[in-house]
């Protein structure tokens, strides 16, 4: 049977919040996490004016799980594993 982690990593660690048995719910709650981090990002750095800031928001802006790279910092993921009987 296939699962769905999804959670939030960065360079330092990997924070695994739920599990879910389709796709269909993990890539809701994906959803929910990235905008999550968005509003998070922009709370902390509204006060600056900084490149980093932005390129940080742009790459959470991806909609595609498979294709988010916002390394080094926080980034939502969903990771498919088999499990075993």
């Amino acid at each position: 049977m296939k699962v769905y982690l999804v959670g939030i990593s960065d360079c330092e660690f990997t924070n695994t919040q739920h599990v879910y048995l389709s796709k269909e719910t993990a890539l809701k709650r994906w959803e929910e996490i990235r905008q999550e981090l968005i509003e998070r990002n922009t709370e902390v750095w509204k006060n600056f004016d900084n490149a980093m800031y932005e390129r940080i928001n742009k790459n959470l802006r991806e909609t595609d799980p498979e294709k988010m790279d916002n390394h080094p910092h926080e980034e939502p993921f969903i990771h498919e594993m088999e499990t075993e009987e």
